[in-house]
């Protein structure tokens, strides 16, 4: 049995749920280099870094599919067979894709896919409304967006498969993929 509960690790997740909507923080850069050849720099103050939200979501989908394993080891503890829980994973959809982000953000590329469509998480990024910015300014090679209230951005992960098609946001996948695993605590427990 793993030296972590079951409850720990709902725990752990319900944590990293939270993480995920704190949307406040130092900000983030990108630079680009415009068709000129020269760079441009564009800071966004105040809200949450696209990296840490990206490594949120990863870290979640983590978590949530090793739940899978958890729930193997409490089948096989009350005398049942563990590929209940296999059979319980492939008859859920966001199970599968959840799969497919947790071993892809562990290894960076699939060889196989859970779900047979290679879901990726792609690039992550945010839409800020005109009435959460407290200021604009525009230098020679930067621009800067001050945000007064980061409650008001709204995250996007957008989640494609292998054609590159969208296939839904990881955050509602990871969510529905934990409700599916809250079904399967109650059926196996």
């Amino acid at each position: 049995m793993p030296s972590t509960s079951i409850e720990d690790l709902r725990k752990r997740i319900a944590r990293y749920e939270a993480k995920l909507k704190i949307l406040h923080g130092e900000g983030y850069q990108q630079t680009y280099r415009v068709s000129d050849g020269t760079t441009q720099t564009t800071r966004v103050n105040g809200v949450k870094p696209l990296d840490d939200f990206r490594d949120e979501i990863e870290t979640l989908a983590i978590w949530i599919w090793s739940l899978k394993d958890y729930l193997k080891e409490i089948v096989q503890g009350n005398g049942k067979d563990p590929r209940y829980v296999e059979i319980y994973v492939d008859s859920c959809w966001n199970l599968k894709v959840c799969s497919d982000l947790a071993n892809g953000a562990k290894h960076n590329r699939l060889r196989t896919s859970r779900s047979k469509l290679f879901a990726k998480l792609m690039d992550v990024g945010m839409e800020i409304p005109g009435k959460s910015l407290e200021k604009i300014t525009v230098l020679a090679n930067e621009l800067v967006f001050d945000i007064k209230d980061a409650s008001q951005a709204e995250y996007e992960a957008p989640v494609e498969d292998k054609d590159g098609c969208l296939i839904g946001d990881a955050v509602e996948i990871l969510s529905c993929a934990m409700q599916d695993w809250e079904v399967a605590i109650l059926r196996f427990k």
